[in-house]
């Protein structure tokens, strides 16, 4: 009789997640992949970049959920949507992505509608990752491959992790401590800082 239980992943221990540190994308990969998106995608794929959201959040995402007055984007429950762990939040974004999302058709009341007018089918902006990645010669792209690179990149900029936690909607601070890890250039460069003076050295 085969082991119904054969087929499922070991969980890990929360010791073992921290361990590893998630991938990201890099410059380099962004670029290619960019280039080989259409603007529709390009669109998409930016918005997942400069807010960390997550593949429902931007699925359900609704052009009332763009504040562009106070430039940022709100994740809301809609009739159709609860967002993870029920965690609303607001999340500032760059500029640049405003201006991304001013051209962005309005055919929905959804930022990224199907042709039908509803929001994309689940396994659509995957596909279109797929795709586009297959054209850019880029290996193991994942959506929340987007979601690492942002928190990523906020921690390796400066931002404390309390304020990563909540741009990302985790109700968890060890699920964003996973992210606690720079590379060896990122720790040669902050420890060339420090001085026995007292003060910072500034490259």
């Amino acid at each position: 009789m085969e082991n119904p239980c054969a087929h499922f992943k070991m969980i890990r221990s929360a010791k073992e997640r921290l361990r590893t540190r998630p991938q990201t994308y890099t410059q380099e990969e962004l670029d290619r992949l960019f280039a080989a998106c259409d603007s529709a995608d390009r669109a998409i794929f930016t918005t997942f970049l400069l807010t960390g959201l997550r593949r429902n959040e931007l699925r359900f995402l609704a052009h009332n959920d763009i504040d562009y007055r106070r430039i940022e984007i709100h994740v809301t429950a809609k009739d159709e949507f609860l967002p993870k762990d029920y965690e609303e939040r607001e999340i500032p974004v760059p500029e640049e992505l405003i201006q991304t999302l001013k051209k962005v058709p309005r055919t929905s009341k959804w930022v990224f509608p199907d042709e039908n007018g509803n929001p994309l089918a689940r396994n659509e902006i995957l596909l279109r990752l797929k795709k586009a990645a297959k054209k850019a010669n880029i290996q193991n792209a994942t959506l929340h491959k987007f979601r690492h690179t942002y928190a990523t990149r906020l921690l390796e900029s400066g931002a404390d992790i309390v304020t990563v936690q909540h741009l990302l909607g985790h109700s968890d601070i060890d699920t964003t401590r996973q992210y606690l890890s720079p590379d060896k250039g990122l720790k040669r460069k902050a420890v060339d800082r420090l001085s026995s003076k007292g003060h910072l050295i500034i490259p």
